[in-house]
């Protein structure tokens, strides 16, 4: 599989970042600490989503993308511990 973003999946993953910043936003409110991580590791789950979402499987890309940013937070979460 390619890691580079096409222009396609480039410009959904730009359409979607400011919904990656709330979710960092979100986490970063009840763990201050660990800050910027939470930012980085949001806009890395909404890359990764970019990259692999197909929309043939009936899923919006924001549900598809949520829970890929949300899970990078959390494992910022376990480092963070």
């Amino acid at each position: 599989m390619s890691t580079r973003l096409n222009e396609k999946q480039r410009l959904l993953a730009e359409q979607y970042l400011t919904y990656a910043d709330a979710i960092a936003r979100r986490f970063r409110s009840r763990w201050p600490g660990a800050g910027d991580d939470f930012e980085s590791a949001a806009q890395l789950g909404l890359v990764q989503s970019a990259l692999r979402y197909d929309a043939r499987h009936n899923v919006s890309f924001p549900t598809y993308a949520s829970r890929r940013m949300i899970g990078q937070c959390i494992e910022v979460l376990r480092d963070y511990r």
